[in-house]
């Protein structure tokens, strides 16, 4: 294939962010204090020194323990479960700082899997997963922890709820409440059964019966008792003893694998029977913890019964209820700590810390892109990235591919087997990711349940290009640090571009830096983190977070390869085991996913079963189809896949080995053969950090590590060992700041702080590779928020393919009547520009409406209209429709420098999103064509009204308002005359305007509830405007604004009529699916929108008022006149 032209490439469409807040917090030895700053104070030179520090360091992390990132908070829990250091048992950490038990509960409720590429989580739910990949609620580690600190089941109860701040969604808070029931009821019984967990594992794999554990999770998901469910396994299954199955299904239970009894709500007095007799003592205050709990419990209710999105008024009915609880338990925590086992006659503490209840409840976990995004222009260089990713010449790594096809032709030459068989984990073939030892993979997978992997892939990978091992070479010579690959190293090498590079693809980057800063441009581009092509959608809580104009964008493009494609496109789900009864539900291929949607019926064809696939080679390719249908199908894995990473089940990587067998699928900067090198540097690919600096510990390292001085209890570095380490690390050059693992599952810390100093030693004596961290160069902004953004950005082919006919086409909307959105891949420009509202007038008059009409002459632009909102901040919304798609680019520039040079007051933004029309408001996409047209033309109009408007003078008037009178009156009488003007020009005569106004304004009267009060300030306004306004509605302003006004409004009137003309026929022959009359309000209504600078829907009550004393006076003296004529 040819080399492409450099430059324009890809090209990036809509794009949104995904916010994590990260408060790094980096823990100084200077004085016993903790401090903010990274640098590390070396002048410690005696034991009590250190001993003070890390006294200061723990409480620094029990009195911020909300502020520790989740990995932090991972390590600092380990530390607490295996190692008490400075003295500081559990049991007082938990009793004197309840946010420390806050993080600690965090570790255990928050799903302890390895991190996605989201920097979220494989499951969802809570608990974690051990190593044998079963779902446990609580961990042995957990239950020590309760029964060391006498917690009860109330606080434990507490904790959970607090817990789900920043960790789930309101919707998860009633199943946290309920599942806690059992955690606590079951908590001593576990203690009697302690091989339960395994105990559960080694049933499943010993009795080998898909069936059975198929049969277990579909009675459980009913409500069905423990002893039915042994029943059903007993009459269903051939041979299975009665205490085999009842075995089985209590080693379920105990393991927390499912619930299957049900569980009374959070407000029931029975829901801890048992714990709180096991537990509670009986000189507790239990009326008022009972009473504390009901509230807690009802108040979770309501959050979890409101509709999403109107949440905001519920969470103070939390705050209260948690707040009130905690104080309750803080008496009881009182009693608990002054009569516990080993503490006879001990003081209670002062008081008990209920800070961490401040904010229990966290709404969203992910934010869209109405607060803060990039600017266009700093999409360029990923998207010139993204390019050079390309060209640089890293080869595919097919070994997986040929491997599996080789063993495939060998044991099935050219059959059709069934997907199960070929991937059986006895007999069929043993599949891995290539290199890697293959990890347990998750029950959900039912054909894989149980498989130990053994295969080996042969043979050596690609190695990188020549050139990019001598750039190396001539970087480790010279001693730098960075090594820079830019677009002219790409084209003196003269690489191709290699064959089957997608049309679209779907790009991750990790973006650090303050929220504010993303809209000036200068946070900074940390790294790409994983590029899968149209693979990038997020499932469960993320989903909620980008809205479905992500959807329905990837859907689109799913559209356009449908009809390009034979086979059948089909999206990939896969439901991690975490929740009760979730867990033996098969993955299948969805024919209408929910993201990734091809133009196929479901009734056609439904969901695919993997059962249900057949799998073939033909030609060294790997070939699916439907066993029933015979249907080939192509599988596009929506979920964010590393491939490189051996933490998703081998079903999923298959189905992505399958997808990418033809192109390239990730673009991810590789070391290949010199990934064991002792120092690799950051990597700049077109000024984009693409890897960053990485150090591998060698043999000597580790034995010097070693040979650090520790501790007599073996619990963190003595003071020497703790110098050591900072020479060692200075030697070296490692930053203070580091993170241990791969780019998509790491632990950062900060090594000036003695707790993860112990745990940096330890996990590098299990070997590993350090990596540097860029979120620590920002510890020095005193207090500021810091937050770590994922930007999804889909990726298009330049000149690709599109819909586009003529200047500007609308789909039809969707069969399920759902509403149409438009993006940039669409023509469709959709800004929203925050600022003052008065700010934002001048801007309109002065600058965008000046730059839009240029760019109209200059044909770049078809159309356009503006509209004004206050929600949230005060904003202009404009919509942009392109006459072509190659002149999108230049508008979003032009639009970007227009808004970049004004100052547009605090908190001035500019943000792109997807346009969505109202097309019910305007009967359909025929007529609603036609009134964005006319909103156009109103747009201008009402633009250059307020241009002249705002350079009225003294000696400019309208019709005899003069100078006296102030600009608000002015404005108020221009309104009015537009208006009115605006109604004829939409065909309705005098009498129908008259109508249409005494309709209007006792409708925005009965709205707002305008008294006495309200109608005495509208007459006193009417008093100076009224004469001159009731002269302009019957004939043509005079003045030398009048006159202009003038002839404003008849070009408006001539440009209007036919489209006027077109919109009721079609309402007359019931084209549309909206009345006229219907249209004209809401075409009057958006005008008076565009009129005001502020309260626009309160104004336009006011100025309906107006035209309505003016209307009635006209009337009267019309009347008068025919009388006295008479």
């Amino acid at each position: 294939m040819p080399a492409l032209a450099m430059g324009g490439l890809y090209e990036a469409g809509d794009y949104f962010i995904l916010r994590r807040p990260l408060k790094p917090i980096a823990f100084g030895l200077s004085g016993g204090g903790a401090s903010r700053s990274p640098h590390l104070n070396t002048g410690i030179g005696a034991e009590a020194s250190y001993e003070a520090a890390l006294d200061c360091g723990w409480n620094r992390i029990c009195s911020h323990a909300e502020d520790l990132q989740f990995r932090d908070a991972i390590a600092v829990a380990s530390q607490a479960l295996t190692m008490q250091l400075a003295g500081v048992s559990a049991r007082c950490l938990a009793l004197k700082a309840p946010r420390f038990v806050h993080a600690l509960c965090r570790y255990e409720i928050r799903c302890a899997t390895r991190c996605t590429p989201f920097g979220g989580f494989a499951t969802i739910g809570w608990g974690r997963v051990n190593a044998e990949g079963l779902p446990c609620i609580v961990s042995p580690e957990s239950l020590r922890l309760v029964r060391d600190v006498r917690m009860d089941a109330a606080l434990l109860l507490q904790l959970a709820s607090i817990a789900a701040a920043g960790t789930f969604h309101h919707r998860d808070l009633h199943l946290l409440v309920n599942t806690t029931a059992s955690v606590v009821g079951s908590y001593v019984r576990y203690n009697e059964s302690r091989d339960g967990l395994y105990g559960a594992k080694r049933q499943i794999v010993s009795l080998e019966r898909s069936d059975a554990l198929d049969l277990v999770l579909s009675m459980a998901r009913k409500p069905t008792r423990r002893g039915e469910i042994v029943m059903g396994l007993v009459d269903a299954i051939d041979d299975l003893a009665f205490d085999e199955a009842a075995r089985f299904v209590h080693d379920l239970v105990a393991a927390q694998f499912l619930v299957p009894d049900v569980l009374p709500g959070p407000h029931a007095g029975e829901v801890l029977p048992c714990a709180i007799a096991a537990i509670e003592r009986e000189d507790c205050e239990q009326g008022a913890s009972d009473r504390a709990r009901r509230g807690l419990g009802d108040a979770i209710d309501a959050v979890a019964n409101a509709p999403h999105g109107h949440l905001a008024d519920r969470i103070d009915d939390v705050r209260v209820a948690v707040r009130a609880y905690a104080e309750t338990l803080a008496k009881r925590e009182a009693c608990v700590f002054c009569t516990s086992e080993g503490h006879e006659g001990a003081a209670a503490p002062e008081s008990v810390d209920v800070g961490a209840c401040d904010n229990p409840v966290q709404i969203d976990l992910v934010v869209d892109d109405e607060v803060g995004t990039l600017a266009r222009s700093a999409l360029e260089p990923l998207c010139r990235t993204v390019e050079s990713f390309a060209r640089i010449g890293i080869l595919r790594d097919r070994r997986t591919i040929d491997a599996f096809v080789e063993e495939f032709t060998a044991r099935y030459e050219d059959r059709m087997v069934p997907l199960g068989e070929v991937l059986d984990p006895d007999a069929g073939i043993s599949f891995g990711m290539a290199g890697r030892a293959q990890v347990e993979p998750s029950p959900l997978v039912r054909i894989l349940r149980g498989a130990e992997h053994s295969g080996r892939i042969g043979g050596r990978p690609p190695a990188l290009p020549p050139w990019i091992s001598n750039k190396l070479y001539e970087v480790m010579r010279s001693g730098a640090v960075d090594m820079r690959i830019d677009r002219s190293d790409i084209a003196a090498h003269g690489v191709p571009v290699e064959d089957g590079l997608p049309e679209s693809l779907a790009v991750m980057f990790s973006v650090a830096g303050d929220l504010s800063a993303l809209g000036r441009t200068d946070a900074e581009i940390v790294y790409i983190c994983a590029f899968v092509e149209n693979a990038l959608v997020p499932s469960g809580r993320f989903a909620r977070g980008l809205g479905a104009g992500f959807d329905a964008h990837v859907r689109a493009e799913a559209e356009r390869q449908q009809r390009a494609c034979a086979a059948m496109l089909t999206g990939l789900t896969y439901l991690p085991p975490a929740r009760a009864g979730n867990v033996g539900r098969h993955p299948c291929l969805r024919s209408r996913s929910l993201v990734y949607s091809a133009p196929w019926s479901r009734e056609s064809i439904g969901d695919i079963l993997v059962e249900d696939l057949l799998v073939s080679v033909n030609g060294g390719r790997i070939t699916l189809h439907h066993a029933q249908t015979g249907q080939l199908i192509q599988p596009c894995v929506d979920t964010a896949l590393n491939l490189q990473s051996n933490i998703h089940p081998p079903l999923c990587a298959f189905f992505a080995m399958v997808e990418g067998q033809d192109r390239r699928m990730e673009y991810q900067w590789q070391w290949r053969e010199h990934l064991g090198a002792p120092f690799l540097p950051r990597v700049y690919l077109d000024d984009v950090v693409v890897s960053p600096r990485t150090w591998n510990v060698s043999r000597e390292d580790l034995w010097e590590i070693g040979q650090w001085g520790w501790r007599p209890d073996g619990r963190a570095l003595t003071v020497s060992g703790y110098h050591k380490l900072h020479d060692w690390r200075g030697r070296r050059e490692i930053p203070l700041r580091v993170a241990l693992g791969s780019m998509t599952d790491f632990l950062e810390l900060d090594l000036s702080c003695p707790v993860h100093a112990a745990v940096f030693t330890r996990a590098v004596l299990r070997g590993g590779s350090i990596r540097e961290t860029f979120l620590g160069e920002m510890d020095g902004r005193d207090g500021a928020a810091e937050f770590a953004h994922e930007v999804i950005v889909p990726m298009h082919r330049a000149g690709v393919a599109s819909d586009w006919q003529g200047t500007y086409t609308i789909s039809k909307p969707s069969e399920s009547g759902r509403s149409v959105r438009y993006g940039i891949a669409d023509g469709v420009i959709y800004a929203k520009i925050y600022g003052g509202p008065m700010l934002l007038d001048r801007f309109l008059v002065r600058h965008l409406a000046p730059m839009l009409a240029e760019r109209r002459q200059c044909g770049a632009l078809d159309h356009w209209h503006f509209v004004r909102y206050s929600d949230a901040r005060s904003h202009l919304r404009v919509r942009l429709f392109a006459s072509e798609l190659a002149e999108v680019t230049s508008l979003i520039a032009s639009l970007e420098s227009v808004c970049g040079a004004r100052e547009l007051g605090q908190g001035s933004a500019l943000v792109f999103a997807q346009y969505e029309p109202e097309e019910w408001r305007y009967g359909g996409s025929a007529s609603l064509r036609k009134c964005e047209r006319l909103f156009c033309i109103d747009s201008e109009c009402v633009a250059q009204i307020l241009a002249a408007a705002s350079e009225w003078s003294p000696s400019a008037d309208i019709s005899g308002v003069s100078g006296n009178e102030d600009g608000e009156s002015g404005r108020w009488l221009v309104a009015a005359v537009s208006l009115h003007s605006f109604l004829g020009d939409l065909g309705l005569d005098s009498l129908a305007i008259a109508a249409f106004v005494e309709r209007a304004a006792g409708g925005y009267a009965q709205e707002f509830r305008l008294h006495a009060g309200h109608m005495k300030a509208i007459n006193t306004l009417y008093r100076r405007v009224g004469r001159t306004l009731e002269r302009s509605l019957g004939e043509e302003v005079s003045g030398p604004l009048g006159e202009l006004l003038t002839a404003m409004l008849n070009t408006r009137r001539h440009q209007v009529a036919s489209l006027i003309s077109d919109v009721r026929r079609l309402s007359t022959n019931g084209t549309i699916g909206a009345p006229f009359d219907d249209i004209v309000c809401s075409l009057a209504h958006m005008h008076c929108n565009r009129l005001f600078a502020s309260r626009q829907r309160q104004q336009e009550a006011v100025l309906f008022q107006l035209l309505l004393r003016a209307s009635r006076a006209t009337c009267h003296r019309r009347a008068s006149g025919r009388h006295g004529g008479a």
